[in-house]
């Protein structure tokens, strides 16, 4: 398992040019979206299978998560997409774990910071 990723959230607002509004509103965004996403992985991680699908969710993850700009986070967004090219499932539910952490790590960080 990976350690937590450290998250600068005053760098990631600054990847938005320093404009908290849309900063704050394409969060709201992700975060409203997060639970259906990490959802399905776990769907088809407890039962499912359909491997497609969880690639696609985790890509789409990455893809929201790139825009951030937390470099760590998308390389393991990568290498879990990797990992669900290989069908095995128990490597799917070791990374899937690193990467839901993460992301809820991400979330908080940001969440503590809009509060503040």
């Amino acid at each position: 398992m990976n350690d937590v990723i450290s998250i600068d959230v005053e760098k990631i607002v600054e990847s938005f040019g320093g404009d908290m509004e849309l900063f704050s509103k394409y969060f709201k965004i992700f975060r409203k979206n997060y639970p259906e996403r990490i959802g399905c992985i776990e769907n088809n991680i407890n039962g499912g299978c359909d491997f497609e699908e969880m690639y696609r969710v985790v890509h789409t993850l990455k893809g929201t998560v790139a825009n951030f700009h937390v470099t760590k986070l998308i390389e393991m967004a990568e290498d879990f997409e990797k990992t669900i090219e290989t069908n095995n499932m128990d490597d799917i539910k070791i990374h899937y774990g690193d990467f839901k952490a993460n992301i809820e790590n991400l979330i908080s960080e940001i969440e503590k910071f809009l509060k503040d």
